[in-house]
């Protein structure tokens, strides 16, 4: 009996840019989640995909 062995892990990259974000508590990343999904008269972003994601539905309890 022939048995493979998949090692999945993720790919991260440093980005020096989004460091910040280790310090964001959920007020803070509840800001830029808004920042992100919804337009300056709150409306849905049309080309953000975030809200799709069945781990945000589940962080805003949907």
């Amino acid at each position: 009996m022939l048995m493979f062995t998949v090692s999945l892990q993720a790919a991260y990259r440093e980005d020096s840019d989004l460091k910040f974000l280790r310090y964001c508590d959920n007020d803070g990343l509840d800001v830029l989640i808004k920042y992100i999904t919804q337009d300056e008269e709150g409306n849905e972003r049309w080309a953000e995909l975030l809200t799709y994601d069945e781990r945000y539905k589940k962080y805003i309890g949907i």
